[in-house]
């Protein structure tokens, strides 16, 4: 009787054996770089081919940006917690499972217990790290989070009452912990699902954005009589792939729902990320596009960020740095202890300073004088004390430092309004030179 007894104590710690390493192994199932959407390709391209308006909202986006870097380093830092504790219960396990196998008879049942307990803890830690996991995803909606967060926080509930049953009861409580790790994986894979799809609804809904904008662009760039056929074509490109990403989207969707089941989990698990990998590939696609459709809005627009129309004025004195993009002619008639630096099409007379370089594809002058610039979709950035300049045409100007301003816009040149002053700021002031608009 004896005998049998130890026999079934023996196949007990045999079926919950094997769970502990599923899940260490089922880990690698998060998802990585090669198989989801990167939306960090498209957000650059999308600040690359945005309005006037991004330099408006310059201080916002780092104050926003700030917020997110902060939001971000609390919640890896939760998940790197969650990995070691995880790791910490998965080597009680192994340390449990150790000590059972070299038990002695006398000793085999006590050890089966803690055996047994040691896998519903580690199956808990599993969860856990999963849980941080899901918080840490930056796609996912808070409604999604929660969701998903509620389900496996009553999984681990239930081990909890588990480890605490393996030692009254534990053929039963080995039985059911087997039955729930089943359960347990595949919450995981659907979850997966839940993240890749989420992932790809981001970058998609990003990329629909960006179409209406270059669209936009496209349309005003038209009326002023400019010639927008290559940006026709590549925006129709663009949209063409967006169009087969969203394809791949609805069909790995499809295959989520399907997952049902532990034996039909894997092979749509597959399924689905060959959807994921097609979508990628036609948002790097499309991302080749928005490229071309960058560098020509670049070319056709006044200020490297499609503002084109009326010519304006700005004249300005201070210390620090002022950063003027667009098109037309920029003088500076003093400055002191500084350096300009031009890129674009442009031509720089640096005679007045007499220090002329070239750094990188830009033209640097250094020193004390004066010089002017003159060229079409060009950045001129001057730093130092005693700026006096003056800048005529189309563009934005930020000013940093301290100093003062005034700019007559179009209307102000037509005399219909009158010049707009201000003071430089710390954080920059921008002046759209064409319009006299100040933020």
């Amino acid at each position: 009787m004896k005998t049998r007894k130890m026999f079934a104590v023996f196949v007990i710690a045999m079926f919950i054996m094997t769970m502990v390493p599923m899940a260490s192994a089922d880990e690698t199932e998060t998802p990585t770089a090669t198989e989801t959407v990167t939306a960090t390709e498209t957000a650059t391209a999308t600040e690359a081919a945005t309005t006037a308006a991004a330099t408006e909202t310059a201080t916002a986006a780092v104050t926003e940006t700030a917020t997110a870097a902060a939001t971000a380093t609390a919640t890896a830092a939760a998940y790197e917690k969650a990995s070691t504790t995880y790791k910490t219960k998965q080597s009680a396990y192994e340390n449990a499972r150790s000590e059972y196998l070299s038990a002695k008879k006398s000793e085999r049942t006590e050890k089966a217990k803690q055996y047994c307990a040691s896998v519903a803890t580690a199956l808990e830690g599993y969860i856990e790290k999963m849980i941080a996991y899901i918080e840490d995803e930056p796609s996912l909606t808070s409604t999604a989070k929660a969701s998903m967060k509620s389900e496996l926080e009553s999984d681990i509930s239930w081990l909890k009452q588990a480890t605490t049953n393996c030692a009254t009861d534990l053929t039963t409580t080995a039985k059911a912990i087997k039955e729930k790790f089943s359960e347990i994986k595949l919450k995981g894979k659907k979850n997966l699902c839940k993240i890749l799809a989420s992932k790809m609804d981001n970058v998609i809904t990003k990329a629909d954005n960006i179409a209406t904008k270059i669209q936009s662009e496209i349309d005003r760039l038209s009326a002023a009589g400019k010639d927008t056929t290559k940006l026709s074509t590549w925006l129709s490109n663009f949209n063409t792939k967006i169009a087969s990403a969203k394809t791949d989207r609805d069909a790995a969707n499809s295959k989520c729902d399907q997952i049902t089941s532990a034996s039909d989990a894997d092979a749509l698990m597959r399924e689905v990320k060959n959807y994921v990998k097609s979508a990628r590939q036609s948002i790097l696609e499309a991302y080749r596009s928005l490229m071309q459709i960058v560098v020509e809005l670049r070319t056709q627009s006044a200020s490297g960020r499609a503002v084109v129309g009326g010519t304006g004025e700005l004249t300005a004195s201070g210390n620090g740095q002022a950063r003027i993009r667009g098109t037309g002619t920029v003088t500076v008639s003093s400055i002191q202890a500084g350096n300009i630096k031009v890129e674009g099409n442009a031509t720089v007379d640096c005679s007045g300073i007499g220090n002329k370089t070239e750094e990188n594809g830009k033209t640097v002058c250094t020193g004390t004088g004066s010089a002017t610039v003159t060229g079409t979709g060009m950045t001129v950035q001057i730093d130092g004390n005693s700026i006096q300049l003056t800048a005529k045409g189309t563009g934005t100007a930020v000013l940093k430092g301290s100093g003062t301003y005034s700019v007559c816009g179009k209307n102000c040149l037509a005399g219909t309004e009158s010049a707009k002053t201000g003071s430089w700021k710390d954080a920059g002031a921008t002046v759209l030179v064409e319009t006299g608009e100040v933020s």
